[in-house]
């Protein structure tokens, strides 16, 4: 799963126009991975041992028309190793109001209205992907989303791309604890989730159950935090691999966004790991 940017605000003014809102933000991880046989090299080879390192910026802008609209744009471009360049990790443009909110371009397909957090922290031990394999379809490119309260109902489309893939999703989250049930048509998956804190635990959890392939997936986390140190463990199992995945990791906050990170786990009967610094502004 992807980091979550801190945003770094300017506001613009223009003459004759309404205030614009500018923001930049970012993160990056590095650190060492290991990955028994090399089966989750990223590079592609059979060494072991490999080098992590992931930057992210995003820029997002708003303005407001004269009814109140907000018009929105957000574009993230990525650096996932030195080799490989710049990538467009995310491009997306919005308009929000009263009937809700409405996204073109890299959206949430509606029926992930929830998941599970990766237990690794730098580019990910891959535990959570095993509750989430049924969540594979087509991706969408228009959303459209209305919140009411505790309450969000979301619906999502591959407009355009030569696929036949819609989901639809509904959450009631307090802040407390949250339920919520998804749909996607191309897989024919329904998904249920809940999650909540509970003296001091967080907890989050997945079922999902696929007609077109008949099977099913499903996957817990928790976490638990004690001063800057961040404990956390988890446990997922699909009907496609033969082995239950496992893993514990673990964070500690430096200050200042930045944290040490860190976990071990076994996927598809092979033992995974990482450490390394995370940090965002």
């Amino acid at each position: 799963m992807k980091k979550i940017l801190l945003a770094t605000t300017a506001l613009v003014g223009f003459a004759g126009a309404a205030a614009a809102e500018v923001s930049i933000s970012g993160s990056a991880v590095f650190g060492i991975g290991f990955s028994e046989n090399g089966a989750a090299n990223p590079f592609g080879s059979t060494d072991e041992a490999y080098a992590i390192f992931e930057t992210y910026l995003t820029f997002k802008g708003t303005t407001q028309s004269d009814n109140g609209l907000e018009f929105g744009y957000s574009s993230t471009i990525a650096a996932y190793d030195t080799d490989g360049g710049l990538n467009d990790d995310g491009t997306s443009a919005y308009v929000s109001g009263a009937f809700g909110k409405l996204t073109f371009g890299s959206v949430n397909e509606a029926s992930k209205v929830a998941g599970l957090p990766d237990i690794g922290g730098l580019s990910g031990l891959g535990v959570d992907n095993v509750a989430e394999a049924l969540w594979a379809g087509a991706s969408h490119n228009v959303n459209y989303k209305y919140s009411a309260g505790a309450f969000t109902v979301e619906a999502s489309s591959s407009v355009g791309k030569g696929v036949d893939s819609n989901g639809v999703g509904v959450k009631y989250d307090t802040g407390t604890y949250y339920v919520g049930l998804g749909y996607a048509d191309d897989t024919e998956a329904t998904t249920v989730y809940a999650g909540g804190s509970f003296s001091g635990v967080n907890v989050k959890a997945m079922y999902s159950d696929s007609n077109t392939a008949n099977q099913k997936a499903w996957g817990i986390y928790a976490d638990y935090t004690t001063g800057a140190l961040t404990l956390k463990a988890e446990y997922a199992d699909n009907d496609i691999v033969t082995d239950a995945a496992f893993g514990i990791g673990a964070s500690y906050d430096l200050g200042g966004g930045a944290a040490l990170v860190g976990g071990i786990a076994s996927v598809d009967d092979n033992t995974r790991a990482e450490m390394g610094v995370s940090f965002e502004f």
